[in-house]
Order: C-alpha cells, then structure tokens, then sequence
C-alpha cells in the first residue's frame, strides 16, 4: 500500500457516511456535497471533481462550498493533477483555516511540493511536522523529507530525518522505508559498512518490495567497491526474485552487463544488454543501456554496431539527460577509427548542445588537441586555458588531466613565441604519477622555453632529462642539437662539442647536423673559439650543403682566417663568396659582423658608420633593413637632435623599404621613442597605436597599447583606454603592465560607479603586486569599492590600516582615507572613534573641502552620547558652511537640528527646524522625512488641523515617499482628532 493510499483509508469513513442515500435531484448545498462525496468514497476520481466543483461554483460561500474545496484538492491529488489540488488546498485553507481537515490540508501541501520537485518542499515538510507533532500525519511528512533530502544529495540531513522518525514511530507501518532510507544515506556519506549491515537486516525482516530494493542497494554497493563477485550475486538474485516486476528485473539485467562490462568481458555484457529493449525499459534506464552497450560494441572492434546503439538513444529517449555521453562516446569513436575530418564538426555541436555538461572538459581537450595538430596554437592555449579555470575536485585522475591540459598550453606558448609563459606554465606540472614518455616530452618543452628565454642551465638540465628518459626518442636529435646549443650559450664548450659529436654520429642524415654546427660555429667565433668555429664552419660548406648555408659558412672562415692575420686564405674565402654569391647578402656579411662587433663594444658611432656602409653598398636586401634598424639604435644610444633624427630617418627608410620587413613591430616601437626623445609625442602615440593595432603579437605590443591606453585615459577618451586595457588583461603575460593594466580597469570601473568589478580588479592586484606604492593605491580603491557596496566591516578595517600607512598614497588622496575612515566607524556605530578620527582630520587636513562632512558625524556623535546642545551647534556649522551649505549632508544635518528638538520634546523650535528643510533644500528623502516629522510635532502641540496638512502635503507632493504608508496612517487619526477639536468647540 502506497504512503498516498495509507493516507485516503484516514478520510474514506468520512466520506461514505456523508455521500448515503442523496440524488441529483436534491439541490441543496447539502444535497450536493453528500453526492459528490459518494463519488469521492468509492474512487469514482473525475466524477468527484466534477461534482465538487459545481458544488463550489453554484453555492459559494457555504460551509459544504468551503470544505468542498478540501476534497476537491484530494480528487485532484488522486490524478496526479498537482498544481489544481495545490490551488484547491489552499483556496481551503484560506477559508476555514481551523477545519478538522485543516492538518491534513497543510500535509498535503507539503506532500505535493515533494512530489512535484518543488525547491521549497523540504521548508513545507519540515514545518509541518514542527507546528504538528502530535498527528499521525508527521510520519508519512518525514519519510517524504528524508526522501527529498536524498533527492538533494543532502545524506546527513537524511540520515538526522529517518533516525528522528524511527525513534519517534517504532511502531510505524513505515519502519521498513524508514530504514532502507537511513541506509541509503548512510551510502551516499560512503558509510558502506554500516549501510551494508542495514541493508542485510532488512534482507531478513523487510517485504518482497523492500526486499527487492534492499538486494538492489547491495548490489550497488558491491559494484562501488569492485566487488564483482559480490555486485554479480546479488543482481543475479535479484533478476531472479523480480520475476513480477519487469522494472526492477531489467535493473538486474542491466548492472549484470554493468559489471561484466567492467571486468572486460564485453561479449558477455552484450548479451545481458541485448536482453533488453526500449519496451522492456524505464525512460531512465534506457539510455544507460544503450550507452554501455554502445561502449563494449566499441571495444570489441565493432564500430557500426556501437554508433547504432548510440542512435538507439537519440530515437527513443530524446529528452534523457544522456545526450552528452553518448555524444561525448561518438566523439572518442570518431577518433579511434581515424574519422578526424568530423571530429570538429562533433565538437561543435556537443558545445551547443550540452554546454554545461560534465564531460565538456573531455570535450574541450580533444578540440584542443585537434587544433594542436592544426598548428592552431592561440586557439589551443585558448582552450586548455578555459579547462583549467573551469572548477573540477581533486583526485589523483583530475591531477593528471590537469597535468596535460598544462602541457599542451605550454607547447600552444611555444609555438606562440611566448617562452616565460611557456616556462611556468611547464614549469608547475606535476609529473610524479605520469609515465615516462609523457615526462620526457615535458622535459624537451620546458628546455625549449627555457633555452628560448635564456635560461641555458636549466634548459640543459632538462635536454638530459629527456635523453635518460626517452635516449631514442623521437625528438633525441632534436634535443641533442638544443642541448648543444644550449651548452655553447653557456660557454661550456668542451661539453658543447661532445654534445655535437654525439648528434653527428647518431643522426648524420638529419637537417639538425648542419643547423646545429652553424650555431655552435656563430657562438664560437664569438667567444673567441676559433679552432673550434673554424671546425663547425667547416661542416657548412660540406658538398651537398644548401647554398645559403655554404655562403654562410664562407663568411665565418673568412673572418676567422682575417682575424688570425692570414689574409690571403680570408681574401681567397671572400672572393669565393662574390663570385659563386653576386646577389646574395654574405658580400656585406663582414661589414655587419664589424658593425656589430664595434656595437657590441659600446662604440655606437663608428658602428653606426660600419652600418651605412651596408645600406650604401645592398640599399634593398634584407641585410641593408637590418643595418637601419642598428644606425638607430646606435643614434639613438648617442642622443641629441641630430642622432636622434639620423635614428628617425633610418627607421622611416626600414619602414618604407621594398625588402622583408621581419623586424617591423620593432622599428616601429622604436620609431615611437625616437618621437619621444625629440618632444614630439603626439607623433611617438601615433606609432605605438599602429604598433598596437597592426602587431598584437609582437614583443612590443604590452608596452606600447598601455602606454597607448594610458595617454587616452589621461585625455579622458575612457572607450578607447578601455578597450586597449581589456586586451591588456586579456593576452598579456609581462606582470608589471598586466598590474598596471588591472589598476587602470579598476580605476574606469569606479568612474562608471562599478564597485563589484572595482573590487575584483583591486583584489587581483593585491595577489600579484609586489610594488609598495601600488599595493597601497590598490588597497585604497579595494575600501573604497567596499565602502561603496555597503560592505562596512571590510571596509572599515582597510580604510583603519591605510589612515596609518598613507604615506605611500598620494597626498591628495589622505583626507579622503580620513574621511572614509570616520564614515566607515559611524556606520558601525563607533561613536568614540568617529569623534576622535573626525576631529583629528579637521587639525591635519585644515584645507579639505569636505571637511563639514568630518563636523556632521562629529555631530552625529555628540548626539548619541546625549550632548544635543553641542551637537546642533555642529549641524548648525554644516548647514551654514560655505563649502557643504547646499550638499545633501547639510540637509541631513538641518533635519538632524529638528531631531534633537524633538528628543527635548522642544516642539516647535523642532518645527521650524523641520521646515527648513523643507525650503531650503532639493532633496527628497530629507524633505519628506522633515515635513512627516514636522507633522509629529504638530501632533504633540495638539495642532490636529495643522498636522493634517502637513501629512496632506506629504501625500500629494511625495505620493510614493518612503513615509507614505505611514502618513496616511497618521492623517487618517489627525484628521478624527481634529473633527472631534471642531466638535468640541462647536458644542
């Protein structure tokens, strides 16, 4: 018998002593309710809702109408229609709220909120079976609040419900339910052990149904903890005892396919799958079904089959919440039989589809990984950045993930030329529980980022973790040559040349032999290494070499040779390039390596001389761009107008130049500087805002878009500042301006009165900022940001710390941290502070010009401490200050003159306090506050007729006034007083 069922047999006497003997001929209200309850007693549903609302339409009003409400609510509830009982019961309630069914009603109210999912049915339970301890009623209300403490995932409060009502009810025909309920939250708090011995007990005291529900549970439990023999037995028993309830036997089927699909015996667990089909199964179970069978059928090669089954759930449960697993299934599908091509477009629309879907983030990294492959590198660091900002519990698996998306993010860095990135975010990998390839592909990446950023010795120590990890790898020549080039930056040529060796030997057939002994040759020959340079220089002009390599190698061994004094064997290498290389730039490359060697020196004249002799002899090659870029560096070095405009001319000439312009973003950030330096900066924030727009990945954009945008702030073009700031927040890694950068968002966030986003930025900035003097600045905007959002206590105490720290604010700024300081301590109601605070800013800070604000709260504090004298002499000050006069403040204080009047029961000086006001100020609250408090006075005058027009005037000029309700209220009795004055005299 279900719980509704047990409730109906409390009513049903009832009904059949009050429905005998009556036909529809009779008319009465009596007449009719006894036939519609005739209906009701013998479950004759619709025919009683029928009756029962002619009943309430034809006499309403009548005490039958009225409590035909009551079991229209129950007919209505019979039928499952919820929301017309709800209406019903309440419609009941309303009017005869002391009924003998009143309980009853109030229960099912409750009842229907549980079964209708209703967020407040736990409120209703719960109050219901305090305001109703003494009713039968309570123990069907808490099994109904266990059950939806569970429904909620809240098991301790499910655990604290079904003890309460066992003890409570040990009698109860419910003692079963209450028990496997405590077992299932004892469950859910993964108490297995006590859930498990629960469980077994009512296996030996409970009925068929509870068994089956108990044998279910165990099962489950046994399935939790991979006990599959266990799990196995139990679902087997199960299939076995449920032969009359097709449901719980397809359960049985299901979790036998469940758990032999875990020991990875798919075929076996196709069989238990195929036993079921959509007829035989609930709508909840069926996607489970088809999705685990479309799992094994994918496992045992069978591609077609588990792409069908997958179909099977789209087809016959298209509003299941399963949708994105078997989606999520295709997907992994796809790609296992090599189907990339529709690997995106099934992305794409699991992200439509299923957007907050738990299995996004397995989504998410294989659109990642696809665009990896893609060389798509923003998009991927785009992507794993959003699966690491996206809130996942930790646990060993989600570590691991973590792990991985972190890798992939670094490696989109590098492939964005964004190396430091790169080389912390590698560098916080956890690789303690990873395998060993999966280590030394992240040791090769992090010595990638780290040699690009400079860091050769750790770059090299993570190149030799890669080669004791992975020694033939695929990327073992690629991390010798790195290696060795990473040695060579370090000056550890001994170790650099046994690293070449190695590389040559192992990898003669690779482009990284040549590539590599070119760059060792360079480092060589500038670190005076010169028999070893010769050598690698040697290995670059080798028959089969490619040209530009050769010319290359020619230009080192003829400097070589030069600067040994053998200047035959160097003119014979030069004349060898300008015959076999006429249109190349290795002609001028001695010129360069002088030029750079003169610069490197620190000599920047005589280099800047070496560099135009490049532009002189090669004016359209790449080379000659390269010098320009040199002259104004070395002019700039130089200073003055006339070097500064040589360094002008030279990057005008690199802009304009018909040759490749690899270093444009450079020339052009530089050019910005030159302007600069020649006090023309409104020429300098042209170039930086083309460099912003034109080059948003280059080197120079974080500096020249904040510098850009900070220019514009202090033009107060705020859009545009703006929107160079949200980029600056959004794809900048250089911590001084991203700090910078937050500080300024903040700043326009206060202008637009957004004191939530105020305080996100200032909060962020606090985390990051090491600077002293940024920390305090941010720190005042944080209370400031508080202070504005009403959040008093957090403000107060940052506001308290900065009045003794503001010597690293702008001075401008402490009187306002006083200020606020006060206000912050008033609106705690620190009427001690606020006085001493207060009165000391108005002696440091003599000049403010908020300074009548310091003397209303010195005021505000005198009055509280019951000194109204002193205090109205400070409002007084206010209100006839020369600088607060007119502000609001003053008019609060002038209402405040009248508030201390009206504590001395001074009635008409309140009066007149009061009306001023009224007349000398615009602001409404205040206004209306003084003329409904003037009214007051009036009425202890026993002024009744002018009281009235006080609070008429009110209501007419201030119909929506916050003391609206109130003064009609008051004019209501004003208005009998004064008739009853009138009438007194008139007798």
């Amino acid at each position: 018998m279900t719980r509704i069922n047990r409730i109906y047999s409390i009513f049903a006497a009832f009904l059949v002593c009050v429905s005998t003997g009556t036909t529809l001929n009779a008319q009465t209200p009596a007449d009719q309710f006894s036939e519609a309850a005739g209906f009701y007693s013998r479950g004759q549903w619709e025919d009683s809702i029928a009756a029962f609302e002619t009943l309430i339409a034809t006499s309403p009003g009548t005490e039958q109408a009225k409590e035909g409400f009551f079991f229209l609510g129950e007919s209505q509830l019979q039928v499952s229609n919820f929301r017309l009982a709800r209406i019903a019961y309440q419609k009941f309630l309303s009017q005869m709220p002391q009924s003998q069914f009143t309980t009853r009603a109030n229960f099912r109210l409750a009842e229907i909120s549980y079964r209708t999912k209703d967020k407040q049915a736990t409120t209703l339970l719960e109050a219901f079976i305090r305001e109703n301890q003494d009713s039968d009623l309570v123990q069907f209300a808490a099994g109904y609040l266990g059950e939806a403490r569970l429904d909620r995932s809240e098991p301790q409060l499910a655990q604290h419900v079904f003890e309460k009502v066992i003890r409570k009810f040990p009698g109860s025909t419910m003692m079963d339910e209450y028990r496997l309920g405590l077992g299932k939250s004892l469950q859910m708090q993964n108490r297995n052990a006590e859930a498990q011995n629960l469980f077994e007990q009512l296996l030996r005291t409970g009925g068929p149904k509870i068994i089956e529900e108990t044998r279910m549970q165990l099962g489950l439990l046994a399935f939790a903890r991979s006990d599959w023999t266990s799990a196995i037995g139990n679902f087997t028993e199960l299939k076995r005892q449920a032969v009359d309830n097709p449901t719980r036997e397809s359960e049985a089927t299901y979790w036998l396919g469940r758990c032999h699909l875990e020991l990875g015996e798919y075929d076996r667990a196709i069989l238990y799958f195929e036993l079921l089909s959509p007829e035989q199964i609930s709508g909840k179970l069926g996607p489970a079904v088809f999705y685990d069978g479309a799992v094994a059928w994918a496992h045992v090669g069978r591609t077609e089959e588990a792409l069908n089954w997958l179909a099977q759930i789209r087809e016959h449960y298209p509003e299941s919440d399963w949708g994105d697993e078997s989606l999520q299934l295709e997907i992994e599908i796809a790609q296992r039989s090599g189907q990339q091509d529709s690997v995106l477009d099934l992305i794409e629309r699991f992200k439509s589809s299923y957007p907050k879907s738990e299995l996004l983030t397995s989504v998410m990294e294989s659109e990642g990984r696809v665009y990896y492959a893609r060389q798509d590198y923003a998009r991927t660091v785009q992507i794993f950045e959003n699966l690491l900002s996206r809130p996942i519990q930790d646990s060993v698996e989600v570590r691991q993930k973590r792990s991985t998306w972190e890798y992939f993010i670094g490696l989109g860095q590098i492939g964005l030329k964004r190396f430091e990135a790169a080389s912390k975010t590698l560098a916080q990998i956890d690789t303690i529980s990873q395998d060993d390839s999966f280590k030394a592909a992240v040791a090769i990446a992090r010595g990638t980022s780290l040699s690009a950023t400079g860091d050769y010795n750790a770059a090299t120590t993570q190149y030799r973790n890669y080669l004791d990890l992975q020694p033939n790898g695929p990327e073992a020549a690629r991390c010798l040559s790195e290696l060795a080039i990473s040695e060579a930056e370090l000056k550890n040529w001994p170790q650099a040349d046994q690293v070449y060796t190695k590389l040559s030997g192992q990898h003669s057939n690779e482009s990284y032999v040549v590539n590599t002994a070119a760059y060792l040759a360079n480092a060589a020959y500038k670190d005076d290494q010169l028999s070893q340079a010769a050598r690698w220089f040697e290995v670059m002009i080798q028959p089969g070499v490619e040209k530009e390599m050769v010319g290359k190698g020619l230009t080192g061994l003829a400097w070589i040779y030069l600067k040994g004094g053998d200047n035959q064997r160097a003119l014979e290498h030069f004349e060898r390039i300008l015959t076999e290389f006429p249109d190349t730039d290795f002609a001028v490359d001695a010129a360069m390596a002088r030029a750079k060697q003169l610069e490197d020196s620190k000599n920047y004249d005589e280099a800047a001389k070496t560099y135009r002799l490049v532009t002189t002899r090669t004016s359209q090659t790449r080379l000659a761009n390269i010098a320009r870029l040199r002259i104004a560096f070395c002019s700039q070095k130089l200073g003055g107008p006339n070097n500064l405009n040589a360094a002008k001319m030279a990057l005008t000439e690199y802009l304009q130049a018909d040759s490749d312009q690899d270093q444009i973003d450079e020339a052009i950030y530089q050019l910005a500087w030159v302007y600069n330096d020649l006090g023309l900066p409104a020429q300098g924030f042209n170039q930086f805002d083309r460099l912003a727009k034109d080059h948003p990945d280059s080197k120079y954009w974080a500096d020249a878009a904040y510098r850009l945008a900070e220019h514009r702030f202090k033009k107060k073009d705020f859009p545009a500042a703006q929107s160079l700031v949200n980029q600056l927040i959004q794809n900048n890694d250089q911590p001084e301006i991203l700090s910078r950068s937050i500080f300024m968002n903040g700043q326009m966030a206060a202008m637009r009165n957004e004191w939530g986003k105020v305080a996100t930025d200032m909060r962020s900035l606090l985390d990051r900022c090491d600077d002293k003097g940024v920390y305090a600045k941010a720190s005042y905007w944080l209370a400031e940001s508080l202070y504005q959002q009403n959040d008093i206590v957090a403000a107060a105490d940052l506001f308290s710390q900065l009045v003794s720290k503001n010597d690293l604010l702008n001075q401008t700024v402490w009187p306002w941290v006083a200020l606020r300081n006060s206000q912050c301590q008033a609106k705690l109601e620190q009427w001690e502070n606020v006085s001493v605070a207060s009165t000391e800013a108005q002696t440091r800070f003599a000049d403010f010009k908020m300074n009548y604000e310091h003397t209303y709260l010195i005021g505000r504090a005198l009055e509280k401490q019951g000194r109204l004298v002193e205090a109205r002499e400070k409002f007084t000050s206010v209100v006839t200050s020369t600088t607060g006069g007119r502000t609001e403040t003053a008019a609060k204080a002038q209402w405040r003159i009248g508030e201390t009047y009206f504590h001395q029961k001074d009635f008409k000086s309140a009066i007149r306090a009061f009306y001023k006001v009224d007349s000398l100020f615009t602001y409404p609250k205040w206004r209306t506050a003084a003329i409904y408090e003037a009214g007051k006075c009036q009425e202890h005058l026993g002024n009744w007729t002018h009281a009235t027009i006080l609070y008429e005037q009110l209501l007419r000029d201030f119909p929506e006034c916050d003391y609206a309700n109130e003064a009609k209220q008051r004019l209501e009795l004003a208005t009998r007083q004064a008739d009853a004055s009138t009438k007194d005299v008139t007798r």
